[in-house]
């Protein structure tokens, strides 16, 4: 039996990013899958995606993504994302503030070529369309904005 598009797109989120499970990766992520994450990063592959998750994961133990809302039709998928985490090592080329951080972001799947999404066919493209990362280098009371664009 195939998941449906929406089912791999909380999977995606859920086991690989939130849970952090790496034995699901090769279950779900083909080799030409290919994801552009709201750092900016694009990844092929697996080991691709396993780079950028641990690149994420050195500046944020606690990353969490979380699917605000997730439109399906069939073949495609677009989320509607919340990013959080605690700034606990270098990201973005700056040393950790220990602060707590969020930002928003968008997600959209291309369409599956034969309709019939199956396990290690998931290619998700990641888009951060004008976020704010909070207090990540910010001194005082005053919290930092910086907006991310990723075209």
């Amino acid at each position: 039996m195939t998941a449906s598009i929406g089912d791999l797109v909380e999977r995606f989120y859920g086991q690989l990013w939130n849970n952090w499970n790496d034995s699901a990766v090769e279950d779900m992520l083909s080799p030409g899958f290919t994801f552009r994450g709201s750092l900016g990063q694009q990844t092929l592959g697996p080991d691709g995606w396993r780079s950028y998750r641990d690149l994420v994961r050195a500046g944020s133990a606690d990353f969490h993504n979380e699917i605000i809302e997730l439109v399906c039709d069939g073949q495609r998928a677009a989320a509607r994302l919340r990013y959080t985490g605690t700034h606990t090592g270098a990201l973005l080329g700056l040393p950790a503030t220990h602060r707590r951080f969020e930002y928003a972001g968008a997600a959209f799947s291309p369409p599956i070529p034969d309709g019939s999404p199956a396990p290690g066919s998931l290619a998700f493209l990641t888009r951060c369309a004008a976020s704010s990362v909070r207090s990540i280098t910010s001194e005082g009371n005053q919290p930092a904005h910086r907006a991310v664009m990723v075209r």
